[in-house]
């Protein structure tokens, strides 16, 4: 589906099939409590989740049973996604964890009250060694956005009343888990239903769920370019959350496509007030300061956007430097961030500090067909046509679906006397429907 395998955004895990509870409980999507325990935030929370499952799974299964095993696993994950809607409804969980947990508060209690057999039993150190490893998670859980305490503690409490019900002495036998233990097990998932009739409970005339999907409806309003339509839900979400940051920032992106640069202003201040450090925020001021056309005041805002870059030392630059070696998100925010402020100065007419903006972003992100653009306009305005039409060329070899570099091209073929070519790329230009901001230059009347 095209989702990040590093570091994945909310909206994409939740299109992936992620457990979020407007859409969960509030538009009755329940198969989602099933498909968020198999699916993960990127290749790091699979590469834990399943680390923790191999280091307890083959204990747990041989203490178990193997069909108590699924059985608990699947329920633990399913009630801890029901959980985590309970503790913050519009949280977006994901992942097996709280799967995970179920199995190890069975294990606990199993060895703990010495229904296991003594070869998969855990020993009195070990359990207290695990209840204390579990008490710091979640502990560490409480001062983190990550961390979903809520799946965590459902998850191992439902495992361990699955584990009291199912492992007494006479569920060892084959005969008694076929004859009354799936009494028994169907009447822990009757704990399902009540909790979702809880979470229900727990979303109507919620505010922030309100926000959440009016919020939602307004991006995919906004997707289809229905700007009045889309701000017209989001004013409606901010009307039940106006502190929220998110909602702010895309009322103030639309704002600026329907040309209300002061309101978009307004709104975006109060999400850089909240958030003083938020780059992309910084960076969304300056593109509207751009877009009025005060081009000064868009590149300070940029200079400050880029002075916020993280400089990490030590054993977290190795970290960020390994991610952002497989990350193209994270090398494409780096690099657009150089590349805006190079188009802002271009039309400043700042045209050598363009230019080593530009090498700084294709420095950091050579795949950038914008930078290359970006950078061929600077030396068409410089004069260099020849190294302006290799830019173009480089930028249409990695996206050939942009129309701004076909009427950037055009412009280079009639400096460079190319009229049949130049011809050739106006039509691909018209087809694919670029508009010129009012400071470039203009293709001559009489090319057709």
């Amino acid at each position: 589906m095209g989702v990040n395998w590093l570091n994945p955004d909310s909206s994409s895990l939740i299109n992936a099939g992620a457990n979020f509870g407007p859409t969960t409980i509030g538009r009755a999507e329940y198969w989602r409590l099933f498909a968020s325990i198999f699916l993960h935030a990127g290749i790091f929370h699979i590469a834990l989740n399943l680390y923790a499952l191999i280091g307890f799974g083959p204990m747990a299964e041989s203490a178990l049973g193997r069909w108590r095993f699924v059985f608990i696993f699947i329920l633990s994950g399913v009630v801890g996604g029901l959980s985590s809607i309970l503790a913050n409804p519009i949280t977006t969980s994901i992942g097996c964890s709280g799967a995970n947990l179920g199995i190890i508060g069975a294990l606990m209690l199993s060895s703990w009250l010495k229904r296991a057999d003594l070869s998969v039993r855990l020993s009195r150190p070990q359990l207290l060694l695990l209840a204390i490893f579990l008490l710091y998670s979640l502990a560490l859980g409480l001062g983190s956005t990550y961390i979903d305490n809520g799946a965590h503690l459902g998850g191992f409490i439902t495992g361990i009343l699955a584990s009291l019900l199912l492992t007494d002495r006479q569920a060892l036998s084959k005969a008694y888990f076929f004859s009354s233990a799936p009494a028994k097990a169907l009447a822990l998932t009757a704990v399902v239903p009540v909790l979702i009739a809880i979470d229900q409970k727990r979303i109507e005339n919620n505010n922030d769920v309100k926000c959440c999907i009016e919020h939602m409806d307004a991006i995919a309003l906004l997707k289809e370019k229905k700007y009045f339509h889309g701000i017209e839900k989001l004013d409606a979400a901010h009307s039940f959350k106006p502190g929220d940051a998110s909602v702010l920032a895309d009322r103030a992106r639309a704002l600026v496509e329907i040309g209300h640069f002061d309101k978009a202003l307004k709104d975006i201040n109060k999400v850089i007030e909240q958030h003083p450090k938020d780059r992309l925020a910084i960076m969304n001021k300056a593109s509207i300061y751009h877009k009025m056309q005060k081009d000064d005041l868009a590149i300070a805002e940029m200079d400050k956007a880029i002075a916020l870059e993280p400089k990490a030392t030590g054993f977290m630059a190795m970290v960020n430097g390994f991610k952002n070696m497989f990350s193209t998100t994270a090398k494409q925010e780096d690099s657009t961030f150089y590349n805006n402020r190079a188009w802002f100065k271009l039309a400043s007419g700042e045209l050598e500090s363009a230019v080593d903006d530009c090498n700084q972003a294709i420095k950091i992100n050579r795949s950038s067909s914008t930078a290359y653009d970006t950078r061929s306009v600077a030396y068409y305005l410089l004069g260099k046509y020849q190294l302006a039409d290799q830019d173009l060329v480089a930028a249409i070899r990695r996206n050939s679906k942009d129309g701004a570099f076909y009427y950037h091209r055009t412009l280079t073929l009639i400096a460079l006397g190319k009229a049949d070519d130049a011809k050739a790329a106006l039509a691909k230009y018209r087809e694919l429907d670029y508009k010129p901001e009012a400071w470039e230059p203009k293709v001559p009347a009489n090319i057709n």
